[in-house]
């Protein structure tokens, strides 16, 4: 069963479920390393928009400088699990969307290379962050900076990140969430809002949450909704998602039921 209604009144859908996308192709090299001539020959090959090569695992600062020469719109480099801050300066030049989400650290030389990146950067493979790396990662000013593999941000991070004045940033990963958190990521326009990674949520941090300007909030990561806290996102002006819910009792549907801005969308 399904039912939306959308501009500004209830929508709830049920039996719908998340959708998912097929992977894009690996264009793996055959050696897990590229020359700099072997990096320039692939870019003038290939001909599609998105360039994946996740089975190499060491990079050149040569071979970088011919791979971010690519002029389509996605590289990914996710095999990379270390970079030096020379072959990060190379990376930096390429102007779509660079992905190297198997780094877990960055030292603070690579932080500052990447971070003269104008494209989008996807930095998902970080599991903690300190105060340092994130204020280096803070002066990025590219597209979107992607740092879903985050799962908590301490309040001295969280601080620093309000000053972030990059096109976006994406915080996907998080999973604990409180009111000072919010409101100190709030403070940054380029914060995105989404947060399907958050599973409990409470009334107060849901009002937070609510005050938030925003176009949306995506909590689709959330299976259960108190009452209370429903209450404190019905405040929210934008269009919310909750669309992991699997139960939904009376109480709690009729305070989301007040939701009068642009939309709410629930998927069980």
């Amino acid at each position: 069963m399904r039912r939306m209604l959308l501009a500004g009144t209830f929508v709830l859908a049920l039996g719908a479920g998340t959708p998912s996308f097929a992977s894009d192709p690996v264009d793996t090299p055959p050696t897990p390393s590229l020359s700099a001539d072997e990096a320039r020959r692939l870019v003038a090959d290939h001909e599609d928009d998105w360039l994946a090569l996740d089975g190499m695992t060491s990079l050149s600062a040569d071979a970088a400088a011919a791979l971010a020469a690519y002029e389509g719109d996605c590289l990914s480099l996710d095999g990379l699990e270390s970079l030096d801050a020379d072959t990060a300066l190379a990376l930096a030049g390429f102007k779509g969307c660079l992905s190297l989400s198997g780094l877990d650290r960055l030292d603070l030389a690579t932080a500052t290379a990447l971070a003269s990146s104008t494209g989008s950067l996807t930095l998902d493979g970080l599991a903690t962050i300190d105060a340092p790396t994130a204020r280096t990662l803070a002066a990025f000013r590219g597209e979107h900076l992607s740092l879903g593999g985050l799962q908590a941000l301490p309040a001295d991070v969280a601080r620093i990140f309000k000053a972030f004045r990059g096109g976006g940033l994406s915080l996907q990963g998080l999973k604990h969430l409180d009111p000072v958190t919010v409101e100190l990521l709030a403070e940054s326009p380029a914060w995105t809002g989404w947060l399907p990674a958050v599973t409990v949520l409470t009334a107060e941090t849901a009002r937070t949450l609510a005050a938030v300007k925003r176009t949306s909030l995506d909590l689709y990561g959330l299976t259960s909704l108190s009452a209370d806290a429903a209450t404190g996102l019905a405040e929210f002006s934008g269009g919310l998602r909750l669309d992991g819910l699997r139960t939904l009792d009376g109480d709690t549907a009729r305070r989301l039921a007040g939701f009068a801005a642009e939309s709410l969308s629930l998927v069980d």
